[in-house]
């Protein structure tokens, strides 16, 4: 473990590639709801970080943001106003489908008691890192941090996402990723040892874990009630035989409230929804596939394999292709160090 992490030492964060914007998208605690939700649509993202509007430009850091809005919380809300068939006027649906996917997405006409609240209204401040409030936490690193130190976070605390900030600056400058490090350590696969070698089996991550689920005639709405209560990035779907036949993910839930027909798809069963998906997902490139594994595989081809698919989790399959456990980028990335303490300031 003291090469691998010697090499995660090595690797400054401030080496890391910038955002695929090329540089860090954030908000306004005063702007809406309806707002945040577009701009984060407009710049293909899933979260930004959130500003005080009444910090001037050259305020610290600390005092200049609040925390971190991720959409999976705001499509929550914004569903728990869709209940009422009335909330949203709906479209057509006996439209043909180039009618349909000719509807540009407005983000702008969420329900009034929800679309028009400031996102400081949802912000919680905090100094306690807990599973319920984790997603509004501002945790950075500084640029003179390390691989391991963002490692090590990224894995205690379970977060999707780091803000990178420049002490020298004042700036806050990148956001790192699991996914981004775990691209990262797989491309330099042969710099860390036989840790990458060893299969899943050798590594602890064979042993049987329950997998939550949802079947293919379940509500949508299910699918998204177990993503967010249980903090988690999807859910496979499953078939009849008890095998995988497909993928929900917290940016399917976006794509519900980017469509015409919103308060629709919450009832519909997975199994159209799937359907529905392949055909209106446009820009989002939303993959309904579900990647699976073997206890043999190595730990070196698995995170090659979510690289290259650019997804967070493959579950673990036994001989007759049903799942009994989920690899996490987070369960990857544990396995590259010990728990050292790590030097951050929680908003």
């Amino acid at each position: 473990m003291s090469q691998v992490e010697d090499v995660l030492r090595s690797i400054s964060l401030a080496s890391l590639p910038k955002t695929p914007l090329g540089h860090v998208k954030t908000l306004k605690a005063s702007q809406t709801v309806s707002e945040a939700l577009q701009e984060l649509y407009d710049n293909n993202i899933l979260s930004a970080p959130v500003e005080d509007p009444s910090q001037p430009e050259d305020a610290h850091w600390k005092d200049k943001f609040i925390g971190i809005v991720d959409v999976t919380t705001l499509v929550v809300f914004a569903m728990e106003c869709m209940k009422s068939d009335t909330a949203i006027p709906e479209v057509d649906e006996s439209l043909p489908d180039e009618e349909l996917d000719k509807l540009v997405p407005d983000l702008t006409h969420l329900p009034s008691e929800f679309g028009q609240q400031p996102l400081s209204s949802l912000i919680v401040h905090t100094n306690v890192v807990d599973n319920d409030r984790v997603w509004s936490a501002f945790l950075p690193l500084e640029t003179t941090s390390t691989l391991l130190d963002a490692t090590v976070l990224l894995s205690a605390y379970r977060m999707k996402r780091l803000p990178l900030v420049d002490p020298e600056a004042n700036q806050l400058v990148n956001i790192i990723s699991q996914s981004a490090l775990v691209r990262l350590i797989s491309e330099q696969a042969d710099k860390f040892g036989e840790v990458t070698k060893k299969s899943l089996a050798d590594l602890g991550l064979s042993d049987p874990v329950s997998v939550l689920s949802v079947r293919t005639e379940q509500p949508v709405k299910e699918a998204f009630d177990i993503i967010r209560k249980k903090n988690i990035s999807g859910v496979p779907i499953i078939g009849k035989d008890g095998t995988i036949v497909g993928n929900i993910s917290a940016r399917d839930m976006y794509f519900v409230v980017t469509v015409p027909n919103k308060i629709q798809l919450l009832s519909m069963p997975i199994s159209q929804f799937i359907d529905y998906r392949s055909m209106r997902q446009g820009r989002w490139n939303i993959g309904h596939f579900a990647i699976t594994c073997r206890a043999e595989d190595s730990l070196e081809s698995i995170m090659a394999r979510l690289s290259t698919a650019k997804i967070h989790r493959i579950y673990l399959c036994d001989d007759n292709e049903k799942p009994y456990r989920v690899i996490s980028l987070c369960d990857i990335l544990e396995k590259f160090v010990n728990m050292p303490e790590v030097k951050c300031d929680v908003l």
